[in-house]
Parts: structure tokens; C-alpha cells; sequence
């Protein structure tokens, strides 16, 4: 077996690179530099079976020559960040839409025997998540492009049911969801599912796409939420939080992520899945950013700054989205298995590790 990563020297592509080499899979690596993420993750022989292609997503002839000779695409490509998305959409959709065309393009007229391909996908794609309405049932609110009041003017961060306009409470949703993402970002991911849905039928190709939650941990992308919350800390600034900071997340680790990736690799199920990648851990962003401050002032022995709640609202910002686990355990035998406080740790040693800071 011979694997494609497009993106494998990235966040999630340098620790997926790093494992493939641990188990001797022949791997060729598609990126726009020759440096790693997250080197840290790759064994010292990993050279032995990896070859790193310097390219473009959007080379089209490229694309044809490296799909050749391999069994398994790990699609990774792709500008990631809701808020950077909205400063840039043109990069975003450049990258993310016209990359994964290109791959269709390759995979349509080029000379391959890909039997399969997994997309990293995001659960931005729902949007606002699904939720009870004790008068309606389950619902799916708004997105919310304008902060909520009460009758006397009080501000309601949580959305309102839909149709009646009463109180709801979030409730996991499955990947059988509309996927009512509006923001740029999600917009690509979507286009990007629904490229590759169109080939991989057209081709007979298996298809798996990943969404994941809230990515964290060693390597992470500047763009990442964990990112700019551990540079305020190691600068002494505290991290600001919009609304009252309780919005619900789920913070997943990078290493869960990977092993889900591998899953997927080794299932001899074919045909066409959805999986929410999750660590069916919820949490608030504010419990989630005291908890990392915690974690970074042990692992550098000095107190780092709580976060501090702002009270400010992005309009579009998602409230709540919890994800179902139920299809990932079930169709690919997919179970969390690093909690959220051993993440942290993790995380908190890493930027310890890799800091100039000095204490």
C-alpha cells in the first residue's frame, strides 16, 4: 500500500506523517515546504519511507504524476480558521476549493489506482448545532448575526428556538445534519466534501470524511484557537473571551485525530462515510483557557494570567455545536482515548519545549 498525504508537513499532516513512517508505510508528501510542523513527531529513520514533493495543490500535471502508484489519498490541503477566512476569502477559496478541484481533475483524467481517499472536513459545516425546543422538538437555530436581547433589553447570548422563539438546549448532532455552516471557511469545506463526493462516486473511489471538532495540541497552526490563547500567555497577556464565554467546544486531541485517520486507512469497508471526529468532551471556552492556564503555569513554574470575558459579540460565531460519536465508534471503531486535562498537559509541556521564552 502506498499513501498520498497532500498537506503532510501541516498540523495534523506532520504527527499523520510521523506515524505512517513509524509503521514503515510508503508515503509520498505533498507541501509548499520542506518543514514540518511538528518534526518533533517523526522518527529519525523516517526518510527511509517517505518522499517530500515541494508543489502547489493547484499544479494540475503535478497532481496527475503524484497520484500514480498510490492506493490511499490523505487530503489535508487547505487554509483553516473561521475568523481568518473572512479576511481573506479569496486565499481560502483558492486553496481549499480550487486545490481539491484539481485533485478531482487529476483523479478524473490521470492514470491511477487510488482505491480511496480521507478528507479532513470540520464540523464548522453545521453551523449553529441541533438542539431540544420543549415546545417543538428538535431544532436547528439561526446563525446568529445580531446579539439577542429579552423583553427589557437584558442580553441573551443563547439563540432562540426558530419557530416559536423560546428557550432550547444543545443536543448532539449526527453527521446526517444539514450542513448550515455560513461562514467562508465552512463554505470551502462543504465544496470540498461535495467535489469529492462527485468523483468518488463517478470513480468508484471509497471515500471518508473526517470532521473534526477543535484540533489541539503540539504543532498546532497559527490560526489555531490553542495558538493565539498560548501566545497571550507567554507574552503575560490575558486571553480575551468574546460574549460571556460560554460557549460550548470540544476540544480534540491531535493524537485521537491521527488514530482516527489510521482507522480509516486500515477499514476494509468501502464506499462513502461521514464521521464525526470528536472527544465527546465538551466544554466552556472560558473553563477551557483557565484549564490551559493552569497547565502552561505548572509546566513554566510561574503564574500565567486567567482569561478575561469581554462581553463582545462576532456576528456569525457559533454558540453551541455538540457532535455525535456515534457513527465514528460504530462504522469505524473510533473512541477517544487522551482527556481533555492530559491534552492540556501535553500541550502545555510541548510549548515548554519549543519556547524562547525565558522564565
Amino acid at each position: 500500500m502506498k499513501v498520498l498525504i497532500t498537506g503532510g508537513n501541516g498540523f495534523i499532516g506532520s504527527h499523520l506523517t510521523g506515524a505512517l513512517a513509524r509503521r514503515q508505510t510508503p508515503t509520498r508528501v505533498l507541501c509548499r515546504t520542506e518543514q514540518f510542523k511538528y518534526a518533533q513527531g517523526l522518527p529519525s529513520e523516517w526518510q527511509r519511507t517517505t518522499e517530500m514533493v515541494k508543489g502547489d495543490i493547484n499544479d494540475f500535471d503535478m497532481l496527475k504524476e503524484l497520484i500514480k502508484g498510490v492506493d490511499v489519498i490523505f487530503h489535508k490541503v487547505a487554509n483553516v480558521g473561521i475568523v481568518a477566512s473572512a479576511q481573506n476569502s479569496r486565499s481560502y477559496v483558492h486553496t481549499n476549493v480550487g486545490g481539491t478541484a484539481a485533485l478531482v481533475d487529476a483523479l478524473r483524467q490521470g492514470d491511477h489506482t487510488v482505491k480511496k481517499i480521507v478528507i479532513d472536513s470540520s464540523a464548522g459545516v453545521y453551523g449553529e448545532g441541533s438542539y431540544d425546543c420543549a415546545s417543538c422538538g428538535v431544532v436547528r437555530p439561526l446563525t446568529r448575526y445580531k446579539q439577542g436581547k429579552d423583553t427589557e433589553g437584558a442580553i441573551k447570548w443563547d439563540p432562540p428556538c426558530p419557530d416559536c422563539g423560546g428557550p432550547v438546549k444543545p443536543r448532539a448532532i449526527s453527521e446526517k445534519a444539514d450542513r448550515l455552516g455560513e461562514s467562508i471557511y465552512a463554505i470551502t469545506k462543504k465544496t470540498q466534501e461535495d467535489l469529492l463526493v462527485s468523483i468518488c462516486n463517478r470513480l468508484e473511489i471509497s471515500l471518508t470524511i473526517m470532521r473534526y471538532s477543535s484540533v489541539y495540541g503540539p504543532g498546532q497552526s497559527e490560526a489555531n484557537y490553542c495558538a493565539e490563547l498560548a501566545r497571550n500567555l507567554l507574552a503575560g497577556r490575558s486571553p480575551s473571551l468574546t460574549e460571556d464565554g460560554k460557549q460550548t467546544r470540544d476540544f480534540v486531541s491531535v493524537n485521537d485525530v491521527v488514530r482516527s485517520n489510521l482507522l480509516a486507512l486500515d477499514s476494509q469497508k468501502e464506499g462513502l462515510f461521514r464521521f464525526n471526529i470528536v472527544s465527546g468532551e465538551q466544554t466552556t471556552l472560558i473553563d477551557f483557557a483557565t484549564r490551559v492556564s493552569k497547565a502552561v503555569s505548572d509546566a513554566f513554574g510561574r503564574s500565567m494570567p486567567l482569561p478575561v470575558v469581554t462581553g463582545n459579540f462576532n456576528a456569525g460565531d457559533v454558540r453551541h455545536c455538540i457532535c455525535s460519536l456515534d457513527s465514528a465508534k460504530k462504522e469505524l471503531g473510533f473512541a477517544p482515548g487522551i482527556s481533555l486535562d492530559a491534552g492540556i498537559a501535553e500541550l502545555a509541556q510541548a510549548l515548554l519545549e519549543s519556547t524562547t521564552v525565558k522564565i
